[in-house]
């Protein structure tokens, strides 16, 4: 049986759901994403269902916090380079600039793609002004680098339409594990890698 609701009615519980939903909002394009889809059904007993599938998109990792991860994994990449700059470890030296350049080709495509979903940042997401943990121990500085990926992918995880960025941060993880054994060479770094 479907319940019968007068035009007044309905459109007060619109407005209260419209309004607890945006409260969940992260991104004013999530917001656009409900309300669209909130237009299109019509009747009062698929409420509930419509926010279990759009609380998907709502859960996701909050904008800004994405925007300023992919800037630390920027600051570890010049991390690296002071590393490479001040070693006297020629093995030191070249594997500073591979962990670099792994990290920078890493985040450059976890930008790419993850802009390219939730759409482009506005310039005020973005800040160069981020706290990282600087480490002159490159096996130390790689697991600080899958630690911020991580963090991103337990988030990413939760919606199928990342699957391919989850996909990236698993390669990138795979990567860091590789320079930190490299790194145990010439005595580097002691340091191991968190399972």
């Amino acid at each position: 049986m479907e319940a019968k609701f007068t035009e007044p009615i309905i459109s007060l519980i619109y407005r209260q759901e419209v309004k607890r939903c945006f409260v969940t909002m992260k991104t004013p394009n999530e917001a656009i994403i409900f309300v669209i889809y909130f237009e299109f059904c019509h009747k009062i007993m698929f409420l509930d269902n419509i926010y279990k599938r759009i609380s998907i998109y709502v859960n996701i990792m909050n904008f800004k916090t994405i925007c300023d991860s992919i800037f630390k994994l920027y600051l570890y990449a010049d991390n690296c380079k002071m590393i490479h700059y001040s070693t006297d470890s020629n093995h030191e030296h070249e594997l500073a600039d591979k962990v670099r350049d792994s990290i920078t080709d890493f985040t450059d495509n976890l930008a790419e793609s993850t802009f390219g979903y939730y759409g482009k940042p506005k310039y005020n997401d973005l800040t160069v002004e981020q706290s990282i943990s600087m480490t002159n121990d490159l096996g130390k500085l790689c697991q600080n680098t899958v630690d911020i990926a991580e963090a991103i992918r337990s988030d990413f995880n939760k919606n199928e339409k990342l699957s391919g960025i989850v996909s990236l941060i698993d390669d990138f993880k795979k990567e860091m594990s590789k320079n930190v054994f490299l790194a145990t060479f010439d005595k580097v770094s002691n340091y191991q890698m968190k399972k």
